[in-house]
């Protein structure tokens, strides 16, 4: 009995070292691999701005804005195809785009698709208020 129990603490550790080591390397990875992608995405871009999201807004699909036939709701994923975010410009760093001119500011806008019109665990996650660099 004492021989298995001291079998299935060193095969805990083993399993955790493992594991330690897994972790370990994806965090590696993923700081080494974006790199080469992110200089992909900006020679492939024709523009790339630096701005601050100020404003965001749902789009819906109009014609599934209604009671279904059976009387109930449509849901969320019925109803939205992605976000609308106002961005305020504070640098262009690639390229021309078409800017709204509010004041002092120049802002526009970035949809972003969302499959089920509910952000996906991949999707881009955008929060108002923040800074971002788009391409």
């Amino acid at each position: 009995m004492g021989n298995r129990r001291g079998y299935i603490i060193m095969l805990n550790k083993v399993v955790i070292v493992i594991l330690l080591i897994g972790f370990l390397s994806l965090k590696v990875l993923g700081q080494t691999s974006p790199k080469e992608y992110w200089e992909e995405i900006a020679d492939d871009s024709k523009v790339i701005i630096v701005g601050t999201v100020e404003e965001e807004y749902r789009v819906i699909r109009p014609e599934k804005f209604k009671p279904n036939p059976d009387g109930s709701s449509p849901s969320d994923m019925e109803i939205y195809v992605g976000m609308v975010f106002r961005v305020k410009v504070t640098e262009i760093l690639k390229g021309k785009t078409k800017m709204e001119k509010v004041g002092e500011g120049k802002y526009t806008n970035i949809f972003l698709y969302r499959t089920n019109g509910i952000p996906g665990l991949g999707d881009p996650k955008i929060f108002k208020g923040k800074n971002y660099v788009l391409f």
